[in-house]
């Protein structure tokens, strides 16, 4: 997936890669910006090869997944010196990972078999940053990855065991680790899926509605038939659907942008 920067506004698209500025070392216009000159060129040309000829604003911060979209800088340039519409492109790159269906919350004793780590990347938040760290099934309290031999292998409790909202649209388990048997992980439960979704409309949304006769990709702070938000259905418990309304799903994904060099 890709973000497009038109001249004052961000809209989504689905390419691959993040679009602001194309840099350039002539036939071009020269701007300054954080003390460094920018040279931008209406010449065509793919991201690839607009990383292989310049250095792309941003590039130089790569591997590192701290891209903010509210805080990448517009442009403004005068009318004489660009087209209506044009995009410019800049040195990041964005993906989605796979659908992942939320189990439920799960109570984990602490086993070897049982990878822990903590958050690394706070801007692409705790779901995906667990898939990056574990990239199979995996679980997620409010300050750890646990990557998951098997994802079901521990207790679904649904009585003792609690799920938090993260951000605005992750889940995670409780960091409570007290039980009385000794110490228990609670814990959301991501699966990775090979489930056939049969989406009749796919944006560059990351959370799945359902109604009774297809099913759809939404923004995750949008809200249902019921009037509630992804997580607070999730938390509360989903609905029936027992007729034309649209229900969450528990499936989804999550896009990750990082500088790219």
């Amino acid at each position: 997936t890709g973000i497009v920067i038109h001249m004052g506004a961000v809209r989504l698209v689905g390419c691959s890669t993040l679009l602001l500025f194309i840099l350039y070392p002539q036939n071009h216009h020269t701007y300054t910006y954080n003390n460094h000159d920018l040279y931008i060129n209406q010449t065509r040309k793919s991201w690839e090869k607009a990383s292989q000829s310049c250095v792309l604003v941003g590039s130089e911060r790569a591997s590192s997944y701290d891209v903010i979209v509210q805080n990448i800088p517009v442009l403004q340039l005068s009318r004489n010196t660009y087209r209506h519409g044009e995009l410019y492109w800049i040195g990041a790159t964005a993906t989605f990972t796979p659908w992942l269906k939320l189990l439920g919350c799960y109570v984990y004793k602490p086993i070897s078999t049982i990878r822990t780590y903590r958050y690394r990347y706070s801007v692409i938040g705790p779901v995906a940053d667990c898939y990056l760290q574990c990239k199979s099934h995996f679980g997620v309290n409010e300050s750890h990855c646990h990557c998951l031999p098997k994802a079901e292998q521990g207790q679904l409790n649904n009585k003792s065991c609690r799920l938090n909202a993260s951000g605005q649209s992750d889940i995670v388990g409780t960091n409570v680790t007290t039980g009385y048997n000794g110490e228990l992980y609670q814990i959301a439960i991501y699966r990775l899926t090979n489930d056939t979704l049969n989406i009749n409309a796919d944006t560059l949304d990351e959370c799945l509605l359902n109604s009774t006769t297809y099913i759809s990709t939404h923004p995750c702070d949008a809200i249902d038939s019921s009037n509630r938000k992804w997580t607070n259905a999730i938390i509360n418990g989903l609905s029936f659907n027992d007729g034309n309304q649209s229900q969450w799903t528990r499936y989804i994904r999550r896009r990750i942008i990082w500088w790219n060099r």
